[in-house]
């Protein structure tokens, strides 16, 4: 192996001195099989579906520890390169370069610091692979149907079981519940149930551009809203309605349930006919009348093979995915079936039974926490679990983990650029350069402050005068290399070449700053508050995609700019 690894050495010394040098051969080789390592780690972190119980399984990374090993093995790497690379500094010493030769260098630092700081990426990358592999999407669409189905049984809350839940079928649609007792006729019909009233009232509406406020608090009292493209629609209680026809009694029943137990990513209803209450609640109220029709349907038919298989169906899937219960589909059937009107009579719990599952004595407990005490039974599901599995699944397939890759092309873009200026101008004036840095940002932000204390300037006079003395002190910087190098000493254009270099992304992000501001300003007095909807903003256009329009301006200077670090180079000294 030796040998092998001496016989390259000779080839690339001889014929691409810069890849010698640079190591990056064996630097990459070395990096491939670290990823490889993080990728199978990944695949295999999340094979036990208990893992999936846990929130935020993506970020395991974090939670596990790895990242710490990360960490280490990349600083590792990167100092045992960095021991090899300053062994030998064919610039520093004047041996024969050019300007392409000098961005190479460059352009192979930042390739080789980069494939040894992103073991994330990889390890995540094996996450996503294992999890769509392993639970493909018309799978998980279909488990998670069969959970909503089954959730109607699940017996965990009275409150999901009260007539005020009832979407199906007519007229309740349409028709609005009021359960405030200061609010209720009580000269006209409604149902009660353990001292809890319940009255049904048909609805009128008024409708208005979104945004208009010619008719101030006509509006007011509204029940609900909803909203189509530029029209609300405002709900207002109108006549009560006689249900007595339609509804025997307001016992909580399993045919008044009509949430969906878990809301995937592609529900059906995302968009649709949406309720936003006058107490801030907000529903979907299709998807409830969705529900309500399935649970309605299904009991109705009284098929007792067609509920039990329910039942089998969602206890499949929580035997998959390890969920924790201890009850049996069959006595699970025992419990909620009552085919005569399907009452809830039985509750089961969320969590296991343990001596903390009580009401404090002083708190007294509602008449409907006094009813769901009396009821509930000692089995339980831990449903929680499988909405989690459920988010997990779903967030990881939607990961948009590469995005990380931004942090990454700046920490190695930032971080090859302190390597080339160590090798194109030492160390000595490297650390003038920080110490320059920090004594400017002093001083420009001295000068803010004095300026706002001299004049009493406030808000964007404030923020346009620290962006144009930083604007001023940047032109400056840039002009000495490229204009007055030959007139200044030479370590202080180093300074200046030093922090040209590293400043430039941030120089060009500097001035569309200053111009979508000046936008914003300009729309501002032209459009008032609503500037952000009508005015194109610089800044705001750009959006995500400004990291890497950045980024590509600075390896272009980076590029032209070598020729003038050549000609910094061939000055004499003093």
């Amino acid at each position: 192996m030796r040998k092998y690894i001496n016989k390259v050495n000779q080839y690339l010394i001889e014929k691409h001195p810069i890849i010698w040098n640079t190591k990056i051969v064996w630097m990459l080789a070395i990096s491939f099989i670290i990823h490889l390592v993080f990728y199978v780690l990944g695949y295999t972190t999340l094979t036990n579906p208990e893992s999936l119980q846990e929130r935020g399984a993506i970020g395991i990374f974090f939670k596990n520890g790895v990242v710490f090993f990360s960490v280490i093995l990349s600083i590792l790497l990167l100092v045992v390169w960095l021991i090899y690379l300053f062994k030998n500094n064919a610039f520093k010493n004047f041996y024969p370069t050019s300007k392409l030769k000098l961005f190479f260098q460059f352009i192979n630092y930042f390739i080789i610091i980069l494939c040894a700081t992103t073991f994330y990426i990889t390890y995540t990358f094996g996450i996503v692979s294992h999890i769509s592999k392993t639970y493909p999407d018309k799978t998980i669409s279909e488990e998670i149907i069969k959970t909503n189905n089954a959730a109607v049984f699940f017996s965990k809350d009275i409150d999901n079981y009260t007539v005020s839940n009832l979407n199906y079928p007519a007229p309740f649609f349409d028709l609005y519940c009021e359960q405030l007792s200061g609010r209720i006729n009580y000269s006209k019909s409604y149902l009660t149930w353990l001292k809890n009233d319940y009255q049904f009232y048909s609805l009128n509406t008024k409708e208005r551009l979104i945004g208009d406020n010619t008719f101030g608090d006509s509006y007011a009292d509204f029940v609900f809203k909803t909203r189509k493209d530029s029209i609300e629609t405002y709900y207002y209680k109108d006549t009560v309605v006689d249900v007595s026809n339609y509804l025997a009694t307001a016992k909580p029943r399993y045919y008044n349930y009509s949430n969906t137990f878990y809301i995937s990513e592609n529900d059906n209803f995302q968009n649709s006919y949406i309720k936003n209450y006058n107490d801030g609640n907000s529903l979907n109220l299709e998807r409830k009348k969705s529900r309500n029709k399935y649970v309605y349907e299904l009991l109705n038919r009284n098929d007792l093979n067609e509920i039990k298989n329910v039942l089998n169906d969602v206890f499949a899937i929580f035997d998959k995915y390890k969920i924790e219960k201890n009850i049996s589909a069959d006595k699970w059937f025992d419990l909620i079936y009552n085919p005569t009107s399907f009452e809830v009579k039985s509750f089961i719990r969320s969590e296991k039974k343990t001596d903390y599952n009580y009401v404090a004595p002083e708190q007294k407990p509602t008449l409907k926490e006094k009813f769901t005490k009396e009821h509930i039974t000692d089995f339980y599901i831990d449903t929680y679990s499988i909405k989690t599995v459920f988010d997990n699944i779903q967030d990881i397939k939607t990961s948009k983990y590469y995005q990380s890759i931004h942090f990454f092309i700046w920490l190695t873009f930032f971080f090859s650029i302190i390597i080339f200026m160590f090798r194109i101008s030492g160390l000595k004036p490297l650390l003038f350069t920080i110490v320059s840095v920090g004594v400017l940002a002093i001083f420009v932000a001295l000068l803010t402050a004095l300026f706002t204390f001299i004049f009493d300037a406030r808000g964007n006079t404030i923020e346009f005068f620290s962006l144009y003395t930083l604007l001023f002190v940047g032109l400056l910087i840039y002009s000495i290399p490229l204009i007055f190098r030959s007139k200044i000493k030479k370590i202080i254009t180093s300074i200046c070449l030093n922090i040209s270099l590293i400043m430039f992304p941030l120089f060009i992000l500097l001035i569309i700053s200053i111009v979508s501001m000046h936008q914003r300003e300009n729309c501002y007095q032209v459009y008032g508050s609503r500037y952000d909807s009508e005015c194109y903003i610089l800044f705001d256009n750009f959006g995500f995609n400004l990291s890497y329009i950045l980024f590509g301006l600075g390896i272009i200077f980076i590029f032209f700019y070598s020729s003038i670090i050549k000609k910094w180079k061939a000055l004499p000294e003093g």
